[in-house]
């Protein structure tokens, strides 16, 4: 699981638009669909309803963004540096 990917859906679920996220990341629209597209297959879960407006999450779209963050946090605790030589 890629984290950028995760950081991507939650950057949409939060702005409610991809455009939006787009310009908040610095990535083009494109990129920004095909990364919420790829966490979608890999999740094999819908997990945006995308119309005319804003996007809304699906059930799915709600039950992935508490557990996103904590992955976040998770993987920026395991890359953080700690000062210690590894053996």
């Amino acid at each position: 699981m890629n984290v950028e990917l995760l950081h991507t859906f939650l950057t949409v679920a939060r702005l409610g638009s991809v455009t939006a996220a787009a310009h908040h990341l610095g990535y083009s629209q494109p990129t920004v669909s095909q990364q919420v597209s790829r966490l979608e297959c890999l999740l094999n879960e819908r997990l945006l309803v995308r119309g005319s407006g804003a996007m809304t999450l699906t059930d799915a779209g709600q039950r992935v963004v508490p557990l996103a963050r904590v992955m976040i946090v998770a993987y920026g605790e395991l890359t953080r540096p700690t000062g210690r030589v590894p053996r």
